[in-house]
């Protein structure tokens, strides 16, 4: 089971890719956004620290909140989460949706998405 799985990600001050949040809702995790209604931040996603330094009202406020409740927010980097992922840039041709499920030199089957399934990190 993914290490992260069953928390709620708030991505700070960035985006992320579509195929990335459908990864990230089969490993059994949500995206959540801040005009949510009052859903618990278990997961802050920064791209660098320029963005988690970034003051944000809405995002200072959540925090402020489930501080009191005694919530916990933990922090990780785009790049470590997304390698948590099973992320692996290594597999050829894997968002070319117009072409069939092989390679065209060689004829080998490769993978549809970027996610290996091997890589993921477990708890």
């Amino acid at each position: 089971m993914w290490r992260h799985s069953g928390k709620n990600i708030y991505f700070k001050d960035t985006s992320i890719p579509e195929d990335m949040e459908k990864r990230i809702n089969e490993l059994n995790a949500h995206v959540v956004k801040l005009q949510s209604p009052s859903p618990v931040i278990d997961l802050v996603c920064y791209k660098d620290k320029n963005a988690l330094e970034k003051k944000n009202k809405a995002f200072f406020k959540r925090q402020e909140i489930q501080k009191k409740r005694g919530q916990d927010i933990a922090y990780i980097n785009l790049d470590n989460l997304r390698n948590s992922l099973g992320y692996d840039e290594s597999l050829p041709f894997a968002r070319w949706s117009v072409m069939p499920r092989f390679d065209p030199f060689s004829g080998k089957k490769v993978s549809l998405t970027r996610y290996n399934n091997n890589k993921i990190e477990e708890d």
